[in-house]
């Protein structure tokens, strides 16, 4: 018989983002009670979680409450249900139990169905209560689970697939083009030239990496078991269109070009336009995203007049070329706790920075590309996303 988890002493689950679950011939755990705050589609959410080896796992009806899905106990089949297409209708309160804060987690070979497939989603028993990783069922139901640091929070998003950092994708970051190294030389910082750019992809493939887009990674395509990197371009120069362009339809290869969105409209004739923009997304070798309305520090700015930056920008880009998924790039990398928030409203999905200031899964960091970079060096030193 199929029973709904109403009553509280029936076990349930519990989670947060991480790898694969404990096997059940593992020994107890010590867990500690988590201290982040849970939201859903930006609504705060009561509830409790452990924290078992840096991951969150949370009851089972706890995550069906928070998400409204439902689930259910089949007595006969021994299981647990989540779905996403029914509503929860177990209690709506969290009870007002004084959780202890460190407990002994004991692994459980309790059978998880999500969507009515079977799952490999195991857990822990902690007091009676089945609890399972809260990244591990995000990713069964392919919905998004991101960590907050900015704000000590985990933010669950049903109207988001699932994304996780793989751990092994660098992010190059170039600027500007130009023809001769006397050229390049002038500000190395700067420019390179077709001739590093081809040496510096050569290099690369030769160590065994592969290309990837920003959006393949944000869409979750990249092999957890292969090396990837991505080449970004900053600012928005006329000779990214002028020269990178031509020299990545030739080499077949992508970039992801980050642009001060106020310069597309023209007026400034160091800088492509939206005309050249679309022509280069229309190729397939280019992707437009954002550097913000103005390249100016992000930190510097009034919270209001920033904010407003970032939704011009993405509103600009989304009408002009039909884009769905938006990414920002902060000017120098600029960011803080309160820039994340607002970018985050704003609706991008990604943040683009070369130092992350704190622990966010959506903040992804890129290494500069100068001219004289040495390929080994980078490899060695690189923050793999």
């Amino acid at each position: 018989m199929r029973k709904l988890w109403k009553f509280l002493f029936l076990p349930l689950c519990a989670l947060f983002l991480v790898p694969s679950a404990a096997a059940a011939d593992e020994a107890p755990i010590e867990g500690h009670l988590a201290s982040q705050t849970f939201y859903v589609d930006s609504s705060q959410k009561s509830t409790h979680a452990y924290n078992i080896d840096g991951y969150n796992y949370v009851r089972l009806r706890d995550f069906g409450r928070m998400l409204d899905y439902s689930v259910t106990y089949d007595e006969d089949a021994g299981t647990v249900s989540i779905s996403s297409s029914g509503t929860y209708e177990g209690d709506r309160d969290l009870p007002e139990d004084n959780w202890p804060e460190t407990v002994t987690a004991a692994p459980t070979s309790q059978q998880v169905l999500v969507n009515d497939a079977p799952s490999d989603i195991q857990g822990y028993e902690i007091g009676g209560y089945n609890y399972f990783k809260l990244r591990d069922l995000a990713r069964a139901l392919d919905i998004q689970a991101i960590y907050d640091g900015a704000r000590e929070a985990v933010e669950l998003d049903k109207t988001a697939h699932y994304f996780e950092r793989q751990g092994n994708t660098i992010i190059l970051m170039y600027h500007a083009f130009c023809e001769t190294e006397e050229e390049a030389l002038l500000s190395p910082t700067l420019y390179t030239t077709p001739e590093r750019f081809r040496e510096n992809i050569n290099d690369l493939l030769a160590l065994g990496f592969e290309p990837l887009t920003l959006e393949q990674y944000y869409n979750g395509e990249a092999d957890p078991d292969k090396k990837y990197f991505i080449v970004t371009i900053d600012d928005g120069y006329l000779n990214n269109y002028e020269i990178a362009y031509p020299l990545l339809q030739e080499m077949q290869l992508h970039a992801d070009i980050f642009c001060v969105v106020q310069d597309l409209s023209g007026g400034r004739n160091s800088h492509f336009t939206y005309d050249q923009a679309r022509e280069m997304e229309e190729s397939g070798y280019v992707s437009i995203y954002s550097h913000n309305l103005l390249h100016e520090r992000a930190t510097s700015m009034p919270s209001a007049e920033l904010s407003s930056m970032f939704s011009t920008a993405y509103h600009s880009l989304s009408q002009e070329l039909k884009k769905k998924t938006l990414f920002l790039a902060y000017p120098y990398g600029d960011h803080n706790q309160e820039t994340y928030q607002l970018a985050k409203r704003a609706g991008y999905k990604l943040q683009l920075v070369q130092g992350r200031q704190f622990a966010a899964d959506d903040i992804l960091v890129r290494m500069d590309m100068y001219y004289d970079t040495d390929i080994n060096t980078l490899v060695q030193n690189a923050v793999y996303n």
